[in-house]
C-alpha cells in the first residue's frame, strides 16, 4: 500500500526559487526601467509646457519703443562756462534753400493788381412820414390837403408839393418856413437856403399845403429839410432828396 503524503495547511509546495545575486540583479533592472519611465514622462511634460507658453505669448509689437532722451543740463546752471556750439557746415540743401526764390505767378498777380477804389458813401434816402409834426412830399394832393403819392426823392427839375401837418394849430402870422440843405462845410451841417412866410389860408389851421418850383434848378442836388417854425419852436419837419440827372 503506498505511503500518503501529509499536507500541511499554509505551506506552498513547488520548485524552489533561486536566491542570491540573481534576485538582486532583477530588482536593480526593475528600478532602472522605472527611472527611465519617470525621466521620459518629465521630459514630455516639460516640452508640453514650453509649447503652451509659446502659443499663449502675445505677438511682439511692430513699432519699436523710442527712448526719450533725458533733458541736458546747461553747464551755465552750475556756474561752469558754456562752450560755444560747433558751427554746422552748410550743405547743398541748406544753400539751395537760402537762395532767393522767384515769386509765384499768383503772388505776382496779387502784387500787381491795382488797389480797389474806395466806395462812395451811400446816399441817404429819407423815409416817408405822415401825421402831426411831419411834412409829407409828393406831386399831387386831394381836397383835404393830403398828399396822394407820398415820396421823398425827386429829379433836379421836378416841381414838389408838400403837406405840413403841425403838432398844434397855429396862426399863419406866427409861422414861417425854413428851407435847409445838407452842407458839411456849414457850422451845424446844414445851410439855410431861405426863409419863406406862411401864406394865410385859415387862421389857426394845422395843415398847410404848398407847391414850389424845382428847387434843384437853383440850389443843385442834395438833401433838403423843410421846417415850419413858430419863433424857434419847430411844429412840423420833413426831408426830401433831389437827385442829379434823374
Amino acid at each position: 500500500m503506498p505511503k500518503r503524503e501529509t499536507v500541511r495547511p499554509g505551506v506552498v509546495y513547488g520548485p524552489m526559487r533561486p536566491s542570491g545575486r540573481r534576485d538582486r540583479g532583477a530588482i536593480l533592472g526593475s528600478l532602472l526601467g522605472l527611472l527611465v519611465i519617470v525621466i521620459t514622462i518629465g521630459l514630455l511634460a516639460t516640452g508640453a509646457v514650453i509649447v503652451l507658453q509659446a502659443q499663449n505669448a502675445p505677438p511682439p509689437s511692430a513699432t519699436p519703443e523710442v527712448a526719450t532722451p533725458a533733458p541736458e543740463t546747461s553747464p551755465a546752471a552750475f556756474g561752469a562756462s558754456a562752450e560755444p556750439a560747433p558751427t554746422a557746415t552748410p550743405t547743398a540743401t541748406t544753400l539751395a534753400s537760402a537762395e532767393p526764390q522767384s515769386p509765384s505767378p499768383a503772388a505776382s498777380a496779387v502784387a500787381s493788381a491795382p488797389a480797389s477804389p474806395t466806395p462812395e458813401p451811400t446816399i441817404f434816402v429819407p423815409e416817408v412820414q405822415v401825421g402831426p409834426g411831419y411834412v409829407t412830399f409828393g406831386s399831387n394832393s386831394d381836397s383835404d390837403l393830403h398828399i396822394t403819392d407820398p415820396r421823398t426823392t425827386f429829379s433836379i427839375d421836378e416841381p414838389i408839393v408838400w403837406s405840413a401837418e403841425l403838432t398844434e394849430p397855429a396862426s399863419t402870422a406866427d409861422l414861417s418856413i425854413r428851407i435847409l440843405k445838407l452842407d458839411p462845410a456849414a457850422p451845424d451841417g446844414q445851410r439855410l437856403v431861405r426863409t419863406d412866410p406862411v401864406k394865410p389860408v385859415l387862421d389857426s389851421a394845422h395843415i398847410f399845403l404848398r407847391r414850389i418850383r424845382p428847387i434843384g434848378a437853383t440850389e443843385g442836388a442834395g438833401l433838403y429839410t423843410i421846417e415850419y417854425v413858430r419863433g424857434e419852436e419847430v411844429l412840423s419837419v420833413g426831408s426830401f432828396l433831389v437827385l442829379e440827372g434823374s
